[in-house]
């Protein structure tokens, strides 16, 4: 194996086999969740997600990664897939064998490339929160949530609806609230839901919103704001 891998310059290229397969082992031994993305269409919203390694095939030469969230992945298997970690600072970009909701498999890759830098700072994947910016969009002042408050919600699936599904509350005015979750596509802008209650207390009715905002809280950036706005 090489020795250039820990000199992470812009340059540096991983072509080693025995030493990208073990890589990936890492990733798997670990369970780190990989940043995976496509590229967006003008206008287009960008969905990004977590892929965690699931299964290393050195004979058949391949790679199962399974996806973080709850709902599977939003990919389009005739497009090129970006992937990233952040723990080892190397990228990759291919073509997938096979995207299905509830997994993907890539080729294993004749190269991994060293990425210098704050990476994600510089791509901002996921929009990031920043309470100042958007201030003068709401039409109500928000109340921020105390740290142990949680909110249970039921969301649209198609004709059907999700069971109860139970978050940890971030905020909420008038015209809508936020809670937080642990996967930039666990929640996407469009996606509808019904509130059914607030720290243990019932809402007679539920309250019905939809998803108009993710971003990724500055001070835990594992963890990403969804923002709902009630529907009248």
């Amino acid at each position: 194996m090489s020795n250039e891998a820990s000199e992470k310059t812009p340059s540096h290229v991983i072509t080693d086999d025995l030493e990208i397969i073990g890589i990936f082992k890492a990733f798997l031994q670990r369970k780190e969740k990989l940043w995976l993305w496509q590229k967006k269409d003008t206008g287009a919203q960008r969905i990004v997600h977590y892929g965690l390694v699931k299964k290393i095939d050195g004979v058949k030469k391949f790679i199962e990664i399974r996806p973080n969230n709850t709902t599977g992945f939003k990919l389009n298997p005739k497009e090129p897939l970006f992937l990233y970690s952040t723990k080892r600072s190397v990228a990759l970009k291919c073509m997938m064998r096979e995207c299905e909701k509830d997994f993907l498999v890539l080729a294993i890759p004749a190269r991994l490339n060293f990425i210098q830098g704050d990476f994600l700072q510089n791509m901002e994947l996921v929009e990031k929160e920043n309470e100042q910016a958007h201030a003068h969009e709401r039409k109500a002042p928000r109340k921020q949530a105390n740290d142990d408050q949680i909110i249970g919600l039921r969301r649209q699936l198609g004709s059907e609806v999700s069971s109860v599904l139970i978050y940890k509350f971030y905020d909420i005015s008038q015209g809508g609230m936020a809670f937080e979750v642990y996967d930039p596509a666990e929640f996407v802008i469009g996606d509808e839901v019904v509130v059914l209650y607030i720290d243990d207390k019932p809402l007679k009715e539920g309250i019905k919103g939809k998803v108009v905002s993710v971003r990724q809280l500055p001070d835990n950036p594992e963890t990403f704001k969804i923002g709902v706005q009630f529907q009248k």
